[in-house]
């Protein structure tokens, strides 16, 4: 199964490929907030580096907040313009479960550490 992600919820874009669980490419462009100039570039090469084409893509990934409004609307936009021709499906991932997803294991969820001081702990309040 080939999946292509795109991450535009923030300053960067990203794009990733996994195929049948392996990771093949993944990309992060800090271009500042350009996304509507700069992932279709990205999506492109992507997919010309690892041989591929949208016909072989099986599901699209595509952050769907919390982020940067445009920046969503942008990666939405895009991932359902590429998926619509084949009827591709199309899966949202939420920004906070994919970086809580990136920590397991390490103790902390990295978006309640920096949202709440070490003294609004339980019992500190």
């Amino acid at each position: 199964m080939n999946i292509l992600a795109v991450d535009t919820a923030g300053k960067t874009a990203g794009v990733a490929l996994m195929q049948d669980g392996r990771l093949l490419y993944e990309v992060y462009f800090d271009g500042g907030l350009t996304h509507s100039e700069t992932l279709l570039p990205l999506i492109d090469t992507c997919l010309k580096l690892c041989g591929l084409t949208c016909a072989d893509i099986d599901l699209f990934g595509v952050n769907a907040g919390p982020g940067s409004f445009t920046g969503l609307r942008i990666g939405l936009a895009a991932v359902k313009g590429l998926a619509f021709p084949r009827n591709t499906p199309c899966a949202p991932v939420s920004t906070l479960e994919a970086l809580a997803a990136g920590h397991v294991g390490q103790g902390t969820v990295p978006c309640l550490h920096h949202v709440f001081p070490p003294e609004a702990a339980p019992g500190h309040l």
